[in-house]
């Protein structure tokens, strides 16, 4: 009776031993399983806040990238006849005391390039002449460009104005003037055609300008020239007894004058379609 009563004993506390050896090993699964989801929810949450952080960054990098574009647009359209590609980032920094650094805020750094990306493709127009490059808003070029397609011309003129409607009255300058040298040469050639005039007591006329001192200087007939006592040339009209500091002489084959909004005679060569601020006609010595 006293064996059967151990064995009872025992049974019973082997099953209790098993009892709590199932709650222990439960209570270790149930620990790891809540550390297990306490670690994935601490994954989850860093993978949001660096989501939210990329997506705030890339938010504020298309802001940057938004203002950036606005200040360009905003550039050429104060400076409505353009802005050379050499002289761009010194105007950009005199306008917003700011650095010129497309590269860091777009990513490119080639003014071509970020001319034709989004937010500037719609509105700037690229002029090229030689190894001149020009951006201008597309409106101010729209404007310009119904006096002349001449895009030559049209840099000329924008190069040596101070806004886009003196750059509109300089080309419808130029284009009278080319008119006019057109007719002339036209009317030249059709002389030309034409048997030479007899002699006159004068010599023979020409249509090349003599500009030596044999000639007068190339002055057209009834002018003469002198100097004040100060050095300075002026012209005397004999036949009409007035005087003047403009030089009467006619240009050379080719040439034509112009001025600036500001007053400043320049030059133009329709051939080489070169400007220039000298005279192409010889200097008159006295």
């Amino acid at each position: 009776h006293s064996a059967f009563l151990s064995n009872v004993q025992k049974s019973q506390e082997n099953a209790r031993a098993n009892i709590s050896s199932e709650r222990s090993n439960r209570f270790q699964q149930q620990e790891q399983e809540r550390k297990r989801k306490a670690k994935e929810l601490e994954r989850q949450k860093k993978e949001a806040d660096a989501a939210a952080r990329r997506q705030e960054a890339e938010r504020l990098r298309k802001m940057e990238q938004k203002n950036f574009i606005t200040k360009i647009n905003n550039l050429l359209d104060t400076k409505s006849c353009g802005i050379d590609f050499d002289d761009f980032g010194n105007a950009f920094f005199f306008k917003y005391n700011l650095e010129w650094n497309p590269e860091r805020i777009l990513g490119l750094k080639d003014l071509d390039d970020i001319f034709r990306s989004n937010g500037l493709q719609s509105t700037v127009e690229i002029l090229r002449g030689g190894m001149t490059r020009r951006a201008i808003l597309r409106k101010h070029y729209q404007k310009i460009k119904i006096v002349s397609n001449d895009t030559n011309d049209i840099l000329t003129v924008l190069a040596i104005s101070e806004n886009i409607d003196g750059a509109i009255s300089q080309l419808r300058q130029m284009m009278q003037q080319k008119e006019a040298a057109k007719r002339q040469q036209q009317r030249a050639q059709q002389m030309q055609r034409q048997p030479p005039p007899a002699p006159t007591p004068y010599g023979i006329q020409s249509s090349t300008v003599n500009y030596s001192q044999s000639n007068n200087w190339g002055l057209p007939r009834g002018w003469r020239v002198k100097k004040t006592g100060g050095g300075r040339l002026f012209f005397v009209n004999d036949a009409t007894k007035s005087t003047q500091w403009i030089d009467p002489r006619p240009m050379p084959s080719g040439w034509r004058s112009g001025k600036t909004p500001k007053g400043r005679t320049f030059y133009i060569n329709d051939s080489t379609k070169h400007t220039q601020w000298d005279d192409p006609r010889p200097k008159i010595w006295l």
